[in-house]
């Protein structure tokens, strides 16, 4: 079939804020001592007490002694290599579940947040990954009320990931925050995955990226993969930064996390609440604080006269890695039809593909373990059927890149 080609070119460029430079920490725990994180691994139990950028190989984390859990780094608890980090409840099992810190990996030197003032944080996008299990008898058709969650982390949380135990199965969610009263929650959470596997092996990956102002702007993308790196769920969502600005959490002050907090707390009167014993295993966690990145876009025209229109969406130069991009469009719904995406070689990985008349969301990737791009490449391409005839001079109101669908930022890459 005859088709004609409309092209989106994407220039990325980068634009960064005083020193702000890319900061990464990984730990798959090989270097560790056995036994908990402030025992054989010096850390901090009481009031945290860290500087930034006390990273891997000072093993600087925190473990407050208030918390519902604690870590102990053990042979169990590896997925690759030797050890792990096995989350425990901490006695009195059921009497610390209002205490919301957890334990905390060791600090970045740069933080991730808004890079204006007051919060003035040196890069605007945090990106963190770990493998997750549950524990070989947190769950049992006896023990409802299975938690487990994840946060980014600085004075207070920035985004909540958890894992929960619903009518017998494990499902995975990611919370944020709006600015809608009373409770400035939205009518659900966002569900990632559901119906999980009980003691298998899960890789969480969360890409936040902070936008200037405002209080519902920021975006978290959450993805989770299985034991063999295929994704099974991905969902977008807000952070808490709503609660910091508008209902007073940290005083009212927006954070730039640097680190990401474990946590398992119960419910009253769920029969969580009272479990002993390994509630997760975690293995091999990396964070990186990344330099904020800003894209332009324009719209290479053509005439066309067949039945279809191919819209391919282009990265015409980077001066540094690309992973992949979001790409918010509208497109004229009395004259094309949107049959579907097909992500480039570049970035094979499909992430989002959803469309209503008239508007297009879409997101692709390199996906696990994949290059990212350094050059100009192609990220997907979009196909439309025409119900009527169209021309060049049309084509840049045929198909565009929208405005920003709040709370969501705009299109850009990663």
């Amino acid at each position: 079939m005859l088709h004609s080609r409309l092209g989106l070119a994407a220039l990325l460029t980068l634009s960064c804020t005083g020193m702000a430079h890319a900061d990464a920490l990984s730990i798959g725990f090989e270097d560790y001592s056995l036994g908990t994180l402030t025992g054989a691994n010096p850390g901090y139990a009481g009031p945290d007490g860290r500087l930034p950028g006390q990273a891997d190989g000072a093993r600087r984390w925190y473990s407050p002694s208030n918390a519902a859990t604690f870590g102990e780094v053990a042979t169990r608890a590896s997925r690759t290599g030797v050890n792990g980090l096995a989350l425990i409840r901490n006695p009195p099992l059921g009497g610390l579940d209002g205490v919301i810190n957890g334990v905390q990996t060791p600090r970045l030197l740069q933080a991730a947040g808004e890079t204006a003032a007051p919060v003035s944080a040196p890069n605007s996008r945090l990106r963190y990954s770990y493998w997750f299990r549950t524990g070989p008898t947190a769950y049992a058709p006896a023990l409802q009320g299975y938690r487990f969650g994840s946060e980014a982390w600085s004075t207070d949380r920035t985004t909540w990931h958890r894992f929960i135990e619903e009518s017998g199965q494990l499902n995975f969610y990611s919370v944020g925050m709006v600015n809608v009263s009373p409770d400035y929650f939205p009518a659900t959470d966002t569900l990632i995955a559901s119906n999980l596997t009980w003691g298998a092996w899960y890789r969480v990956e969360t890409t936040v990226t902070f936008v200037n102002g405002g209080d519902d702007n920021d975006i978290v993308v959450t993805r989770l993969y299985d034991a063999s790196n295929t994704l099974v769920g991905t969902g977008v969502d807000t952070t808490w930064e709503t609660g910091q600005r508008i209902v007073g959490f940290n005083g009212g002050n927006v954070v730039a996390p640097d680190s990401i907090a474990f946590q398992a707390r119960a419910l009253g009167g769920d029969a969580f609440q009272s479990f002993a014993g390994d509630v997760a295993y975690v293995d091999d966690i990396t964070v990186e604080s990344l330099p904020p990145v800003d894209t332009a876009l324009t719209i290479v025209d053509s005439c066309d006269n067949d039945n279809t229109i191919e819209v391919t969406i282009n990265l015409t130069s980077t001066n540094q890695p690309v992973a992949g991009g979001q790409f918010f469009l509208a497109y004229d719904a009395t004259k094309l039809a949107y049959a579907g995406g097909t992500p480039s070689a570049s970035f094979p990985t499909e992430i989002l593909d959803v469309s209503a008349a008239g508007t297009i969301d879409y997101a692709c990737g390199i996906g696990f373990g994949g290059t990212p791009v350094n050059s100009a490449a192609t990220f997907a391409t979009l196909t439309f059927t025409k119900l009527a005839n169209v021309c060049a001079s049309q084509g840049l109101t045929l198909v565009n890149f929208r405005p920003r669908p709040s709370p969501l930022p705009p299109t850009r890459l990663s």
